[in-house]
């Protein structure tokens, strides 16, 4: 993460979709506007395609692969404050997305850093653009933690960071003994909680 003045041990990653834009929820939104419903019973995936009969699919991936549908997915609850404590907390907080593959989603980096120009930027600077980070490989990227929704089962890897798990309906089951976790951005333990991942650091 060339151009970030701040020691590993001190960077906090953090997940777009589902971690601070409310993903799922516009799925659902916009999927039942055409009258599309998800056929899960109440136990959501992590991707939000496979909720729905496969007959469906097509459509639903059509919807999330839109123009226009990154740029306007709502904030989650609570996440201008939330970014601001882990400052507080001696943290350096930067954006870690992967992108949807650009022959499906060309717009998908794009409309993303609009986003963070509109939620983030006019809060807390227009560092937070400059210095996303879009990558295929989270491992890779030297941090104390990853603040992110997707199931700790599902991580392929462990990086020298520590998955700090987003919580959400998709990643409620998945809670293994040694995990850290936080029920949204408003989380009290949220700075404790990334202090715990901090002492867990294996990067140097």
């Amino acid at each position: 993460m060339d151009g970030i003045d701040f020691p590993p041990d001190r960077i906090v990653l953090v997940d777009f979709d589902g971690t601070i834009a409310d993903f799922d929820g516009a799925v659902r939104e916009e999927a039942a506007r055409i009258g599309i419903y998800p056929t899960n019973n109440g136990q959501p995936s992590f991707y939000a395609a496979e909720d729905y009969a496969a007959s469906d699919r097509a459509a639903v991936w059509a919807i999330i692969n839109k123009p226009g549908f990154t740029r306007n997915l709502a904030p989650l609850p609570g996440l201008v404050p939330g970014w601001m404590s882990i400052i507080k907390a001696g943290f350096h907080p930067v954006i870690a997305s992967r992108l949807r593959p650009p022959e499906y989603s060309p717009t998908d980096e794009a409309e993303k850093l609009e986003w963070l120009e509109e939620h983030l930027a006019p809060y807390v600077g227009s560092w937070v653009i400059d210095e996303a980070v879009f990558t295929p490989d989270k491992d890779l990227l030297l941090a104390a933690a990853l603040v992110d929704d997707k199931p700790p089962r599902m991580m392929k890897r462990r990086g020298a960071w520590t998955q700090v798990v987003f919580t959400q309906p998709c990643n409620a089951w998945d809670n293994p003994s040694d995990t850290l976790r936080i029920t949204g951005w408003e989380d009290p333990a949220l700075q404790p909680t990334l202090h715990e991942a901090q002492k867990r650091f294996q990067g140097f």
